[in-house]
């Protein structure tokens, strides 16, 4: 009978001490236990060779015309030398990797992709080619590769993306593959894929949600999960319901980026399963949120600008009012340019936005006396994008075609698109606009 009550014990604990045998043995193999230990972390993600590309919606082609998306395009040519990182960042997103600008047209030694890619994918190269100097952009991690963030105790003054996930996910909307190589501080090598496991492995709910969720999207469907340094578990349902719930004008760049990642879920969820029906629904239902208050915006004050959540709150991005309506509209446009047609502001607002964008971007001052700062580029790239996308078109293409037809002049403002009946005016390349950083 006793020997009975005994085995009964056993037979009970058993079961509990094989699992807390698990645990301990779990636990001091999750990552930040090897990290602590000193141990460098093999690379062990899955994901895509190619990130997912989402299209823009049809619809939204005659809500710009030639000289709108020509004038905000030659507003964002790369015109700073030597560049900043935030800048080359913001140029790669628009021009991709096919741009191959010559210094005739921007000025310094000119400007390709393949020199935005290896620049931002080279520590070496980036310390080389950017602005200021001294200090490092991509360096060893027990992770992977680390790409540093401003604000945090490793970067130096632009020498830094603005974002947590801002350069994976320009990566993945580039297409560039997984497989490119990444070097480092100390000249080791790696590729994209030592980027994101580290940025998977410094995951938290406490970081910025907008920029990892699209990478995140894009580079692991249709994986819906994925687990960070202490063995935690994430999903997309998970980063879905942060987006959600956060206030309208919260987060980065005055609220904007929210939106364009919540829409990225939606559509890249339409190719591959990854958050639930729920969730889907309450996308859905935000984004309609949103759309709401850009129309009562434009409705009661005729624009979007840094009051567009209509809460009485007022942000402030870069303390001019042109270049925080530019900003504000340029990102708006860049989402709704992605999201279905049913969650989106009416036609006839967005034909007024994108009008009094153009005239935005016609109202900032000179080339010449934005000459002491790169940051007009940041704004009037995400308004050249979104132009581009509702056309469907490639910006390169467009401009280029633009360029050899003799559309486009230069005059002390910039390049400017010359009306049909205008003289052709051949360009010259003594009067090359090249802007110097500080």
């Amino acid at each position: 009978m006793i020997f009975s009550r005994r085995w009964s014990t056993m037979c009970f604990a058993l079961p509990i001490l094989l699992c807390l045998g698990c645990f301990q043995q779990t636990v001091s193999d999750v990552p930040a236990r090897r990290a602590a230990r000193g141990e460098t972390i093999p690379l062990q993600i899955k994901a895509r060779e190619f990130p997912v590309q989402i299209e823009p919606i049809p619809g939204l082609e005659d809500c710009v015309t030639d000289k709108q998306l020509l004038d905000v395009l030659s507003a964002s040519l790369p015109l700073w030398h030597p560049p900043t990182v935030p800048s080359l960042i913001h140029e790669f997103r628009l021009w991709g990797q096919s741009c191959d600008f010559s210094k005739e047209v921007v000025g310094g030694q000119g400007r390709t992709g393949s020199f935005l890619r290896d620049t931002l994918l080279s520590d070496s190269l980036c310390k080389e080619h950017t602005t200021p100097f001294g200090n490092h952009f991509l360096i060893d991690s027990p992770y992977g590769i680390h790409v540093v963030r401003a604000g945090s105790k490793d970067a130096v003054d632009f020498r830094a993306e603005g974002h947590y996930g801002q350069l994976l996910m320009v990566l993945a909307e580039t297409s560039t593959p997984l497989s490119t190589p990444v070097s480092t501080d100390t000249g080791s090598t790696g590729t994209i894929a030592n980027l994101l496991q580290d940025a998977i492995f410094r995951y938290s709910p406490g970081n910025e949600q907008e920029f990892i969720t699209v990478a995140l999207a894009c580079w692991l469907a249709p994986n819906h999960s994925w687990e960070d340094q202490y063995g935690d578990k994430h999903t997309f349902d998970d980063l879905a319901v942060r987006l959600t719930n956060m206030q309208l004008g919260e987060g980065c760049c005055g609220g904007c980026h929210a939106p364009y990642a919540l829409t990225i879920l939606l559509r890249v969820n339409e190719l591959y399963p990854i958050i639930s029906k729920g969730t889907k629904r309450k996308i859905e239902t935000r984004l309609k949120e949103i759309s709401a208050a850009l129309e009562r915006a434009e409705s009661e004050n005729g624009r979007w600008d840094n009051k567009w959540p209509m809460n009485g709150a007022s942000i402030h991005m870069y303390e001019d009012e042109t270049m925080d309506r530019i900003n504000v509209m340029g990102h708006h446009l860049e989402w709704i340019a992605l999201v279905p047609v049913s969650l989106r502001p009416s036609k006839e607002t967005i034909i007024k936005i994108v009008t009094l964008l153009h005239h935005s971007v016609n109202d900032l001052p000179p080339m010449s006396r934005r000459s002491r700062t790169f940051k007009s580029l940041l704004p009037c790239s995400h308004a050249a994008r979104a132009l581009c996308l509702f056309r469907r078109v490639d910006p390169n293409q467009v401009w280029w075609d633009a360029w050899n037809g003799q559309k486009i002049k230069k005059t002390n403002k910039g390049y400017e698109y010359v009306p049909v009946d205008s003289p052709p005016n051949k360009i010259s390349p003594s009067i090359t606009l090249s802007m110097e950083s500080p």
